[in-house]
């Protein structure tokens, strides 16, 4: 709880990186957005609060307490939805909640074990009613906006054998 073990030698602390952060934010005054999916990275929201007068995005793919996911090499996880919806143009707020929902989903199909996912916008220290308004408007990278939904596969045609012809129904 609390710490993050970066190699076999190395272990971060929360608070070591909440000072890190806050000599960081003294520099400048943008914002900055931190965003953990690692075990137990809920346990890092109380420490990363922002210094006064300056603004801190921090987005946690657990709770305190739980594993986090990286199931199919990785391909589900927090962290691959997350990205995944801030490449197609999402602002922060909007991919957190949907890679969220897809945690959530897998959890409750019983691929993986539940895990929270937590966002803290208002420096507070706590997810609660009162994040997401810096989320919403915050896009990582040039936050390109990309007309229309991204496609989905509704149905899938059976196996075919195609003897006789060069075609075939999909």
């Amino acid at each position: 709880s609390g710490l993050f073990r970066i190699s076999s030698t190395e272990i971060l602390s929360a608070d070591e990186l909440d000072s890190w952060l806050d000599t960081l934010q003294q520099s400048f005054t943008g914002k900055v957005t931190v965003i953990c999916d690692v075990s137990d990275s809920g346990s890092f929201l109380s420490a990363l609060i922002p210094p006064a007068g300056r603004n801190r995005i921090v987005l946690s793919g657990t709770s305190s307490g739980e594993n986090a996911c990286f199931l199919n090499q990785g391909l589900i996880s927090f962290s691959t939805y997350f990205w995944n919806s801030i490449f197609t143009g999402e602002n922060v707020f909007d991919a957190f909640n949907l890679a969220k929902e897809a945690m959530t989903n897998a959890a409750e199909s019983g691929l993986i074990k539940w895990q929270t996912s937590l966002l803290d916008d208002n420096g507070n220290g706590v997810n609660d009613d009162g994040d997401g308004i810096q989320a919403k408007t915050t896009f990582v990278g040039n936050g390109t906006q990309f007309p229309g939904a991204p496609p989905v596969i509704g149905n899938i045609s059976p196996n075919q054998g195609i003897s006789g012809s060069d075609t075939a129904m999909v």
